[in-house]
């Protein structure tokens, strides 16, 4: 399996609550519309009350400069290939690049393949 991961931040002067539902309410229908199926496709919104306090680290920061992490599994090269081919296509690309900037800050998107291991 491969899986897809992403970090994403709200557009300048969007509050929290407007680009989840924007995410969850718009963009997620777009996507499942536009490419085709995957295994998974996780959204984990970061909780930003600042009651993250790992004692054991004194270092630690109290959140991270994302609003949420997109994970997207994959079942198979060929399912991801499939993903990338749609994405490159100039329409059905294009609408995902115009839609992402109605809530995403474009400019410091994050995303990255991992190997994921469980124990």
């Amino acid at each position: 399996m491969i899986k897809l991961v992403c970090h994403f931040r709200a557009k300048p002067g969007m509050s929290f609550e407007d680009f989840r539902d924007y995410y969850e309410n718009r963009h997620v229908p777009l996507i499942r519309r536009l490419l085709p199926p995957m295994a998974d496709y996780r959204r984990s919104y970061v909780l930003k009350d600042g009651s993250f306090a790992p004692g054991h680290v004194e270092t630690a920061t109290p959140g991270p400069d994302f609003d949420v992490v997109t994970e997207c599994w994959f079942e198979d090269q060929a399912a991801y290939d499939a993903m990338l081919a749609r994405t490159q296509d100039a329409e059905i690309g294009g609408e995902i690049a115009r839609d992402e900037a109605n809530f995403m800050d474009r400019d410091v998107m994050l995303m990255y393949l991992v190997d994921e291991r469980r124990t």
